[in-house]
């Protein structure tokens, strides 16, 4: 894929209008899931590849993939990923004070960044009254 193609799909990624169920049809709202989508994705891989950590732990052996998983949880649940919550509540504060904002988008961000920072307390109590054991 050339740079160009990569910097169109980011503008197209980019610009996504809050939709509501009556003024976009359903193709419309399948490419903007789908422009959101690359968007994720490409977002994940360029935060990879610039991260020499995430890097080096991404290409560890089997041994160290706890070792990976481990950095990439705390890059998302630390200081970067607080960071990026906190940019995407401001930019939800933005769009609802010039009247762009659709709620149900709102709702679905501020559920995420919910879920993204409760993630580990809801593995944990699962996993405490399951009483996994593993044996070695």
């Amino acid at each position: 894929m050339r740079i160009k193609d990569i910097i169109k799909n980011t503008k197209e990624a980019l610009t996504i209008k809050p939709f509501h169920s009556s003024s976009l049809s359903s193709i419309e709202k399948q490419r903007q899931i789908q422009s959101l989508a690359r968007f994720v994705l490409l977002s994940a891989a360029v935060m990879l590849a610039f991260e020499p950590s995430m890097a080096a732990a991404a290409a560890a052996t089997t041994s160290n993939i706890e070792t990976a998983a481990t950095t990439i949880l705390t890059a998302v649940t630390g200081t970067l990923g607080r960071t990026l919550a906190t940019i995407a509540v401001v930019v939800l504060g933005m769009m609802a004070m010039f009247g762009k904002l659709a709620w149900d988008s709102a709702i679905k961000v501020i559920l995420g960044i919910a879920i993204m920072f409760g993630a580990a307390s809801v593995v944990n109590w699962l996993g405490g009254t399951m009483n996994i054991t593993i044996a070695n």
